[in-house]
């Protein structure tokens, strides 16, 4: 076997995204999905992104004075701007924490987006990690998760 076949990506996907289930809606029985590009240097716009982003506060990142909390609400900013294309069958009370919201779906925004992360940080790690995750993005690797 080669590095080829082990470690190659579907470039196309990195940047267009693939959908990933992330779980099950208990409220209509159907899988919940994301659809998101690859988080990496391979990414070229994810990388001009981060750099814009982060530039204004490279002499706080370099001098080790950057803090935490804003460090993180950028790279959630971040993810849900660039890297993140769409979510899918969320339950709207997930995000209010209203029963009478169970049937209903979560809008795919930005504001939708940051404030579950804030309420479930959680969802951010397990999201990030899955963009992160380079066996998401080969095509083999997808078919074989999908069972095809």
């Amino acid at each position: 076997m080669s590095l080829r076949k082990i470690y190659a990506t579907d470039k196309a996907k990195e940047t267009s995204g693939v959908r990933l289930e992330v779980g099950m809606n208990e409220f209509n029985g159907k899988p919940m999905a994301i659809t998101v590009s690859r988080m990496s240097r391979n990414n070229q716009k994810y990388q001009q992104a981060f750099t814009d982003k982060f530039d204004p506060h490279m002499t706080a990142i370099q001098a080790d004075a950057m803090d935490e909390m804003l460090a993180r609400k950028l790279v959630r900013e971040l993810f849900t701007d660039e890297i993140l294309h769409g979510v899918e069958n969320i339950p709207l009370s997930d995000l209010t924490g209203n029963a009478e919201d169970n049937d209903k779906t979560m809008e795919y925004t930005r504001d939708n987006v940051l404030a579950l992360f804030d309420k479930y940080p959680d969802v951010f790690d397990d999201w990030e990690a899955r963009a992160k995750k380079a066996s998401n993005f080969r095509e083999q690797a997808r078919e074989k998760a999908s069972g095809n």
